[in-house]
C-alpha cells in the first residue's frame, strides 16, 4: 500500500471516530435535555419545599441550591444544601446502574424526606439505611439536620450520584446524628456487612429485572423487626407486583394512601386542576414492609405506619 494509501486510511478511521463522538455527544444531549423537561415539569407538584439559588456556592459545573421546609410552627425551618449539576452526561451514566436519579428529583424522593421529618422521632436511636438515593439522598440527608438517629448511611448504585451526594454531605455539616455515603449495588449486597432497623427508598421499583435484587437487599440487611419505608407511584402493575414479591420473600406489608393531609389535599387538589398530573407516575403511595412473621406482634403500634 503507498504512503498517500495509508495516510487516507487513518484519515477515514480517525473521521469516523470523530463522527461517532459527535453522534453521541447529540444523543446524550437529547436524551438529557428530555431529562431536564420533564424534571421541570415534575418538580414541585407537592409544593413541599421552599428554593433557593446558592449562587456563592455554584460554579461552571453545578448549581447549589437551599430546600428548606417547615415541617411544624413550633420549630423553624429545616434547611439542607442540594447540589445540581450542570453538564452533559455520558453515555455511559445514562445508561448505567438505576441512574434516574441523575437527571431529576422525583416527587416521591421529596414526599418521603417531608413524611420522615414529620415523624423524625421514630427514627430515634435507629439505623437507617437510604438505598437509590439518586443524585441528592434527600431523605437521609434532610433526616440527618433533625433526627437523632444512631446514623444514617446513604446510597446509590451509581458513582456519579455518589459523589455528587458525598460533595452535599461535606455542606451540611454539622448533622444531628453520623452520615456516611457509599456505593452499593443492590446485587452485591452480601459485601455489605451492616444491618440497619430502616431502610428508606423512593421510586425504585420501576426496573423489573432489579426488583427481586432490591428485596434480597432489604431482607439480608434489615435485623429482625426492621422496616423498609418505601416511597412510589402505581406505575401500573409495578407496585402492585413489587408487593406481591415482598410477601412471597416473607414481608408483612401494608400500602397506606391517605398518610398525610397536607400531601393528600395537594394531591385531590392536582387531580382537578392540572391535566399534567398522572396519579399513576406522580402520586406515591406509601409502602410499609416488616420483617417479621405475621404471629409476631408489630413493632408499630400507634405510630403513622401501624395497619
Amino acid at each position: 500500500m503507498k504512503n498517500e494509501d495509508v495516510s487516507m486510511v487513518k484519515w477515514y478511521k480517525t473521521d469516523r471516530r470523530q463522527v461517532a463522538r459527535k453522534r453521541w455527544a447529540l444523543l446524550a444531549e437529547a436524551l438529557f435535555s428530555k431529562c431536564r423537561q420533564s424534571a421541570a415539569a415534575d418538580s414541585n407538584f407537592f409544593d413541599i419545599f421552599k428554593i433557593i439559588p446558592l449562587p456563592n456556592l455554584s460554579s461552571l459545573d453545578d448549581r447549589w441550591f437551599e430546600y428548606s421546609v417547615i415541617i411544624d410552627h413550633d420549630h423553624d425551618p429545616v434547611s439542607v444544601k442540594i447540589r445540581h449539576l450542570v453538564r452533559i452526561f455520558t453515555i455511559e451514566e445514562l445508561t448505567g446502574f438505576n441512574n434516574t436519579g441523575n437527571v431529576k428529583v422525583w416527587p416521591s424522593e421529596e414526599v418521603l424526606a417531608y413524611v420522615c421529618l414529620k415523624h423524625r422521632h421514630f427514627f430515634e436511636d435507629k439505623s437507617v439505611l437510604e438505598v437509590g438515593g439518586g443524585m441528592s439522598c434527600m431523605a437521609g440527608v434532610l433526616l440527618s439536620q433533625l433526627a437523632k438517629c444512631a446514623s444514617i448511611h446513604v446510597t446509590d448504585g451509581n458513582v456519579v450520584s455518589v459523589d455528587n451526594v458525598r460533595e452535599i454531605v461535606k455542606q451540611n455539616v454539622p448533622a444531628k446524628c453520623p452520615l456516611t455515603c457509599d456505593v452499593l449495588l443492590w446485587h452485591e449486597h452480601g459485601k455489605h456487612c451492616r444491618t440497619y432497623d430502616v431502610i428508606l427508598a423512593a421510586d425504585c421499583l420501576f426496573f423489573e429485572d432489579s426488583r427481586a435484587h432490591l428485596i434480597e437487599l432489604m431482607f439480608a440487611l434489615l435485623k429482625n423487626g426492621g422496616i423498609s419505608l418505601i416511597m412510589a407511584p402505581k406505575r401500573g402493575d409495578s407496585l402492585a407486583e413489587f408487593v406481591e414479591q415482598c410477601r412471597a420473600k416473607g414481608f408483612v406489608c401494608n400500602i397506606h394512601q391517605e398518610y398525610d393531609e397536607i400531601i393528600w389535599s395537594q394531591h385531590t387538589k392536582l387531580s382537578k386542576e392540572r391535566t399534567d398530573y398522572d396519579e399513576d407516575v406522580h402520586f406515591p403511595l406509601f409502602l410499609v414492609l416488616e420483617k417479621r412473621k405475621p404471629s409476631v406482634p408489630s413493632t408499630l403500634e400507634n405510630t403513622l405506619w401501624s395497619s
